[in-house]
């Protein structure tokens, strides 16, 4: 659920909440009101469908602790910065971690031509917004780039998950190869070095099991690349193995997601990294989760 436009910014990395599902305008963390300190437009900017009078299920995302509060939302039926519409959201997300919930519209209309803006903010003012249109739509609906589809990569399409190049690829949650592949570098560098997420980050071991993760878990082979190895969950434990992921940290590579292809009491997957890079995941919304925490560290 979740998707579209992607924005690499490079910030300080002193921002802690931020709205995960939907992608709002500005994917990180802002205190900047009313929007997170992000432009939009209602021709370019994603426009999210969602049921006249129904619920928005949406995920909050609490990255350290003054990120955490009470949530609430408001609308703007204009598609602007002016929310006076309120709702009865009414939800505490006090401390680091995933706090997926729903809210109940008001009764508004909005078109894919004169959007309504949504905004999702904290007690703290941490500032989230996304634009939606309303009618009879059901949950398959909502978001207008659910269809994953399978796209060849050029030769040179991507710098930083190169071997995905030349093969057949489900497009990502950006929507866009590029994208992704810029996302997953700056996460790379965003915790590679950050030692309150990881104390092995100068081992060449984890450096190399770290990114093919990051490329495994974001992007996935298909049509005839489906027969390459994919990533799975024995991969991302050994890989939390080797860079000596903190406990504090751990639920930031979400083992639990990837698939069970190879066994994990094989003591050979303990620091082997697969010989194509390791670049096959259903970890559908871990894939989205890397996307948002692309350009800001874990404090």
């Amino acid at each position: 659920m979740v998707y579209l436009e992607f924005f690499i910014l490079l910030l300080e990395i002193d921002a802690h909440a931020v709205l995960q599902v939907p992608l709002p305008f500005n994917p990180n963390p802002s205190k900047t009101g009313p929007c997170g300190g992000a432009s939009f437009s209602k021709t370019t900017s994603t426009i999210y469908r969602l049921k006249t009078d129904g619920q928005l299920p949406f995920t909050w995302n609490v990255i350290a602790g003054d990120g955490g509060g009470t949530l609430s939302a408001s609308i703007d039926p204009l598609g602007g910065t002016n929310f006076t519409l309120p709702t009865s959201l009414n939800f505490n997300a006090p401390t680091v971690g995933q706090y997926s919930t729903e809210l109940t519209l008001p009764s508004v209309s909005c078109t894919k031509n004169n959007p309504c803006t949504m905004q999702i903010k904290t007690s703290a003012n941490w500032f989230s917004c996304f634009l939606f249109e309303t009618g009879n739509y059901t949950a398959k609906d909502l978001y207008p780039s659910m269809t994953k589809s399978c796209a060849s990569v050029g030769a040179n399409t991507m710098t930083y998950c190169q071997a995905m190049n030349n093969n057949q690829v489900v497009l990502p949650e950006t929507n866009n190869f590029v994208f992704q592949d810029s996302a997953n570098q700056v996460f790379y560098n965003s915790v590679i070095n950050n030692t309150n997420v990881m104390v092995n980050g100068t081992n060449e071991l984890c450096q190399s099991m770290l990114k093919n993760y990051i490329c495994g878990s974001t992007l996935q082979y298909c049509g005839t690349s489906s027969h390459l190895t994919g990533m799975d969950n024995c991969y991302c434990e050994s890989m939390k193995k080797n860079c000596g992921i903190t406990e504090s940290h751990d639920a930031l590579f979400n083992c639990s997601t990837l698939p069970t292809i190879n066994d994990c009491k094989n003591t050979n997957q303990i620091g082997s990294a697969p010989q194509n890079g390791g670049l096959k995941s259903d970890g559908y919304y871990l894939a989205i989760f890397m996307t948002l925490l692309a350009s800001y560290l874990l404090l």
